[in-house]
């Protein structure tokens, strides 16, 4: 029933490093070693190949790996795939990002097949693609800003900003003739400051969105400039 939806629980020994590393971290510095465990895939793991990692409200260790999604509580993994006969299941097993909502619910950006809201009441998903208006099924980031609006970076089609509750996505992408637009379409890394501002780090420069709106500061290298961008390269794609 279980495999029939794309899920398969897995029973695995207590033992992933990233799990346990929040542990350690409690710890007084020099009180002892800290010492790692791994989950691998012979503890049930469904790939080691891991992209995105996010421990939830509840505690939950969350894996995007290139093949499938895993939630590990501490005793056992459980996987989710994709299912073709089931529109309710991941809709692409690469993952590349993770984020969590105001609600609990798990965002997961895959390598292909857009964004899949995992909802935690009903432990199935809700798809966007390109069907839905996305830019692009290829996502790099996600980010969930204090309003509550997802914001995706795609690998080939810029910034898009999705409102949750209608579906609604605005498109954010560069223009060369708009100075005031993204700096550069492939987006790898989404950060909110304290103020609200959005930073977005692409293969070209980085940008920055001002809470207010009003269109994109931009960041770049600079070789006569010591104090510019080290290089426009922000993230390795």
């Amino acid at each position: 029933m279980l495999q029939a939806t794309g899920i398969r629980r897995v029973a695995t020994a207590w033992g992933v490093a990233a799990a346990l590393l929040a542990a350690a971290a409690t710890l007084e510095a020099g009180a002892r070693p800290i010492r790692f465990y791994r989950l691998a895939m012979e503890e049930g793991l469904s790939h080691t190949t891991v992209w995105a990692v996010l421990q939830d409200k509840q505690g939950f260790m969350w894996f995007g790996t290139e093949d499938g999604l895993n939630r590990y509580d501490g005793a056992g993994v459980t996987l989710y795939t994709r299912n073709a006969s089931d529109p309710n299941s991941l809709p692409y097993n690469a993952v590349s990002s993770l984020a969590e909502d105001g609600a609990g619910d798990v965002w997961v950006g895959t390598d292909g097949g857009g964004v899949a809201r995992w909802v935690r009441s009903k432990d199935s998903f809700v798809r966007y693609s390109t069907a839905n208006g996305l830019g692009s099924d290829i996502v790099r980031a996600l980010h969930v800003d204090k309003k509550g609006t997802i914001w995706i970076g795609t690998r080939d089609a810029g910034l898009d900003e999705l409102d949750p509750r209608t579906g609604t996505v605005t498109h954010h992408r560069h223009d060369p003739a708009d100075p005031a637009s993204l700096v550069n379409d492939s987006v790898y890394v989404i950060h909110e400051d304290r103020a609200g501002a959005l930073w977005v780090g692409t293969n070209a420069g980085l940008s920055r969105l001002a809470p207010n709106g009003g269109g994109f500061r931009h960041y770049r290298h600079q070789a006569d400039d010591p104090d510019s961008l080290g290089d426009d390269l922000t993230v390795t794609p």
